[in-house]
């Protein structure tokens, strides 16, 4: 469980945590890593001083990143991610623990569609 923190360090923990699944069921491929957090993009690319707070979990993801055969990391829109925007909302409805989706679930499908197409939707939609 990851308690409380900022919205910067979350973004990085999902980050973590998304690769570290990926490397758990040995899916070592090329990632693209979309993340609406601009300084979250920034840290994983351009990496903090050590004397920043969250020096050492953007060192794990960068060296966790060296297991991949490419990643790159990107700053988007919040309103170009739906499919992140909705699991973060689902998020905030689960008691504890995280839950791992072998497949879409269906309330994100409209979020697949959207996303794919690069239909964007107002903030607040």
């Amino acid at each position: 469980m990851i308690g409380v923190c900022s919205v910067v360090q979350a973004e990085l923990w999902a980050i973590f945590h998304g690769l570290r699944l990926l490397k758990e069921r040995s899916l070592v491929v090329d990632i693209i890593i979309e993340s609406d957090s601009a300084l979250a993009v920034k840290f994983l690319n351009e990496g903090c001083s050590r004397e920043h707070p969250y020096y050492s979990l953007v060192n794990h993801i960068v060296r966790m990143a060296g297991d991949f055969p490419s990643i790159d990391c990107t700053h988007v829109l919040r309103e170009a991610n739906q499919v992140a925007d909705g699991f973060a909302k689902f998020g905030l409805s689960i008691s504890e623990g995280m839950l791992c989706f072998d497949s879409p679930p269906s309330w994100s499908h409209f979020s697949l569609v959207a996303d794919d197409s690069a239909v964007l939707f107002p903030r607040g939609f």
